[in-house]
């Protein structure tokens, strides 16, 4: 059984590290740090974070409590495979544990790129300073010829790279309106 950290203690580990001036220095992917997190997550009864809604050009923020969202949804599914309503309830205790939350990166992740994959963008929630959603676009074939030169600059010869067609991600975002005012000068 893993070790189950905080989501304090998950955040600390993941949190990446700072240049001398501040900027973060992004760390690359890392699967068990990840999953490592949303056991953290899954575990924190009291995490809850704040959306903004926008309705009629009004900002309203909104509470969501994702933990206890993310329980009542395993208690549901408990009720759905036949566990009787009094035992099911017990998931959505602080004293209920979740020992492991093996193959939700896996579940989430191709739910996300099927999602995108059949032409849907997928939008992140809106925050107080964070709108952005990401999609995949198609690439077509391409071929790239380039001089290769040796290290003291002369030419070494010339190079033909043919890339086949792919998907690629494309990432959109912007300044939630509520950030951004306009006027005539």
């Amino acid at each position: 059984m893993a070790v189950i950290m905080s989501l304090d203690e998950a955040l600390e580990d993941i949190k990446a590290k700072e240049k001398d001036n501040g900027e973060l220095i992004v760390n690359r992917f890392n699967k068990k740090k990840f999953e490592t997190l949303l056991l953290a997550l899954a575990n924190d009864l009291n995490f809850t974070t704040e959306v903004v809604k926008v309705k009629n050009k009004e900002k309203m923020t909104e509470t969501v409590e994702v933990t206890k969202k993310f329980r009542k949804f395993c208690r549901k599914l408990l009720e759905a495979a036949g566990v009787d309503k009094m035992e099911s309830v017990r998931v959505e205790s602080e004293s209920f544990i979740i020992p492991s939350i093996e193959g939700l990166y896996e579940f989430f992740t191709e739910a996300m790129y099927l999602y995108m994959e059949y032409g849907n963008q997928f939008d992140f929630q809106l925050k107080e300073d964070f709108k952005g959603g990401i999609r995949l676009v198609n690439v077509p074939e391409s071929v790239k010829v380039y001089e290769s030169k040796n290290l003291d600059g002369s030419k070494n010869g010339t190079i033909k790279k043919k890339t086949k067609k792919h998907k690629k991600l494309k990432a959109k975002s912007s300044a939630p309106s509520f950030l951004s005012e306009k006027w005539l000068q």
